[in-house]
């Protein structure tokens, strides 16, 4: 599998006022033009989490980043057999959080072992920047974006 896996470390030192989010690189796109939407469906996760996963996005501090990466690449081994084409590729981001409405999530927080908060209001692409392996890259440009998604090689 293609791993775009963020050491804590290679994220840079400035980060303050960013929290995190993991997604997989088939929504990198929506969520370049859309931003991240409450209420769109999860790329991460089992229905079993529904009841507590609903209208909410999910947020984490750099400490929990790699954790929440690898429970994205178990369940893209379990969920894709071509990451590339299903867009199965985790994928991470960082969001400008001055200003959201965010509470503690708890059930994320004890998963992790590290700091989770979750909102229920939309956040817009202008305040999100995609790790492209070297640099963040605004998400909402898309020229710059296009260089971040994984693809084949020929």
């Amino acid at each position: 599998m293609p791993q775009n896996r963020p050491a804590v470390n290679d994220l840079g030192s400035n980060n303050a006022g960013f929290l995190f989010h993991v997604t997989m690189s088939g929504r990198v796109e929506s969520i370049a033009s859309d931003g991240l939407q409450v209420g769109s469906t999860r790329s991460i996760g089992s229905p079993a989490l529904d009841h507590h996963c609903g209208g909410r996005i999910f947020l984490s501090d750099a400490e929990g980043l790699d954790f929440w990466h690898n429970r994205a690449e178990l369940f893209a081994v379990d969920g894709a057999d071509d990451f590339l084409d299903e867009g199965f590729v985790p994928f991470v981001l960082r969001v400008n959080a001055c200003g959201l409405r965010l509470e503690s999530d708890t059930e994320g927080t004890k998963d992790s072992g590290h700091a989770a908060w979750f909102t229920e209001d939309e956040i817009q692409a202008e305040r999100i920047e995609a790790w492209d392996g070297a640099h963040w890259v605004k998400c909402n440009d898309s020229n710059e974006l296009h260089f971040c998604l994984p693809s084949k090689i020929a």
